[in-house]
């Protein structure tokens, strides 16, 4: 079953503007000089809130089983890097139904979604799907996925790249596990970080996390994955930069 996007806005990003000025004049200039245009828009100056961008399907966007509104795992995350004194202006979209290959209730994929909110001084750039690809013709899948980190390291070299694989309660079966090929392959190439649902086994033990539905995390499920993810992007934003 598919679920309309949660698409938030949770904070006014301020210093977008400077930053894509930076971005076009370092280009003017490239044009000028003939060399290649790489302008790493630096996030520590001005107030310091940490651009944090993530790239969902319902996992990330809730469902009628759990995770909406503050339940959600991107929430319960950001409450909990604040916690830790870390100020994120994060960017989220959660929309069902959709892959890298597959749109979703609002005609969008994880692409187009990643063109559209992606920007010049995100510091993590987190994508977390590839379970409505799992009918994906798998070439097609791996154009995506690579296009799309390709495009990502483009708009923001310094960023910091995450993919979550697809999580499944159970075997996951041939054509899911086929998609984490995919995911973990190009997340190596493109030296971001993996973090594999279906290896880790999220799921695959704990029932109670998955709602009635059989697909869907409850509001404990969101609960255990922002217990997974928090470290991990609040790990990266201490290495941060990556360039």
């Amino acid at each position: 079953m598919k679920y309309k996007r949660v698409r938030a806005r949770r904070r006014a990003r301020s210093g977008r503007g400077p930053a894509r000025a930076l971005t076009a004049a370092v280009g003017v200039l490239s044009a000028v000089l003939g060399t290649p245009a790489i302008a790493c828009a630096h996030p520590f100056t001005g107030p310091h809130h940490r651009e944090i961008v993530v790239i969902g399907d319902s996992f990330t966007g809730g469902s009628a089983e759990g995770g909406t509104g503050p339940k959600s795992w991107t929430e319960l995350s950001w409450t909990r890097l604040r916690a830790d004194g870390i100020d994120v202006a994060p960017e989220v979209s959660g929309e069902g139904g959709a892959g890298f290959v597959a749109r979703g209730t609002d005609g969008t994929t994880l692409p187009e979604e990643a063109r559209r909110l992606v920007a010049a001084q995100d510091e993590v750039v987190v994508y977390f799907g590839g379970l409505n690809d799992q009918n994906a013709d798998q070439g097609a899948l791996r154009a995506a996925v690579r296009q799309t980190l390709s495009e990502t390291r483009v708009k923001v070299p310094c960023a910091r790249l995450l993919l979550v694989g697809p999580a499944s309660l159970g075997d996951p079966g041939p054509r899911i596990s086929a998609v984490r090929d995919v995911l973990r392959h190009e997340a190596e190439d493109f030296g971001a970080v993996f973090v594999d649902p279906i290896a880790d086994r999220w799921f695959a033990d704990s029932p109670e996390l998955i709602g009635r539905d059989h697909i869907h995390p409850t509001d404990q499920g969101h609960q255990y994955m922002a217990d997974r993810l928090a470290p991990v992007v609040e790990s990266l934003l201490q290495t941060h930069p990556g360039c």
